[in-house]
């Protein structure tokens, strides 16, 4: 790893995790906040469940509102967050491959002793970095955000944990992909494009398959039919099988990637 690169990538793409990460904290401080008054007011739990079923599913409200874990996944880390989420990989992976190349700053670190994979498991580095980073921040949000408006109500901390980190690696798996599309595509537009496509879509295949039990195969097509809050909280088996093999298939991803990079011609 080089730490010149580090440095210059952490300063140049701070402004939009902080952007990010003060947004996901926002959100997740003030559903805490509201938790109390909706969860002891039946109004909102009649509202929710005049909705299908299978549409309730689909936009991820389908648990409960009765604890705090609960109506936090069912009121935004089944949806908003991972809209959040989607942006946060997707423009990362951006600014960090796409950025250098097209500014030609990339030509000032290639031109001396750093070597491609070096610069490339750096970049890698920062990206792995800031997604820990802002599940960090998601988890300290949770923590405010309960002590300061719901500690009278159950809140179940290791089951939050282990939703925030089954998210992260979904998110870094995906931000793999991102990163191998950028790395063999020669146009940093059309690699935005094309990642953009595949991880809104991959999102659009999960909450179609919720709409219907005969779409239910649809879920062997999407990484997100990973994340179920219940399973990752109940069965540890489960929540270490998920996230193992996120990681694994993230490793290999970020190994494609160096290899291509290290192959391509970079017209600097």
């Amino acid at each position: 790893m080089s730490g010149t690169v580090f440095k210059y990538s952490m300063k140049t793409t701070q402004g939009f995790f902080w952007a990010i990460a003060v947004s996901v904290a926002a959100m997740i401080v003030s559903i805490a906040w509201l938790f109390p008054t909706l969860s002891q007011n039946g109004t909102y739990s009649d509202l929710l469940l005049s909705i299908p079923a299978d549409l309730r599913s689909a936009l991820g409200v389908s648990e409960g509102q009765g604890d705090l874990n609960s109506f936090l996944n069912s009121n935004y880390y089944n949806s908003v967050h991972l809209y959040m989420m989607m942006a946060f990989s997707i423009i990362l992976v951006s600014r960090l491959v796409s950025k250098p190349i097209d500014d030609t700053s990339l030509s000032y670190f290639l031109n001396g002793k750093l070597t491609r994979t070096r610069y490339l498991t750096t970049q890698i580095t920062v990206f792995v970095a800031l997604s820990f980073l802002l599940s960090a921040i998601s988890v300290a949000s949770g923590v405010v955000g309960y002590m300061g408006f719901a500690s009278t109500f159950e809140f179940d901390l290791e089951a939050f944990v282990a939703s925030n980190v089954s998210i992260m690696t979904i998110f870094i798996a995906l931000g793999a992909a991102c990163l191998l599309v950028r790395t063999l595509s020669t146009s940093g537009t059309a690699a935005l494009a094309i990642s953009s496509v595949f991880v809104i879509g991959q999102y659009l295949v999960f909450m179609v398959r919720s709409l219907s039990p005969d779409l239910d195969w649809l879920k062997y097509l999407t990484v997100f039919s990973l994340y179920d809050p219940p399973r990752l909280t109940f069965s540890d088996s489960f929540f270490w099988a998920v996230n193992i093999s996120l990681l694994l298939a993230s490793v290999a991803l970020f190994a494609a990637a160096t290899v291509a990079f290290r192959r391509r011609d970079l017209n600097l």
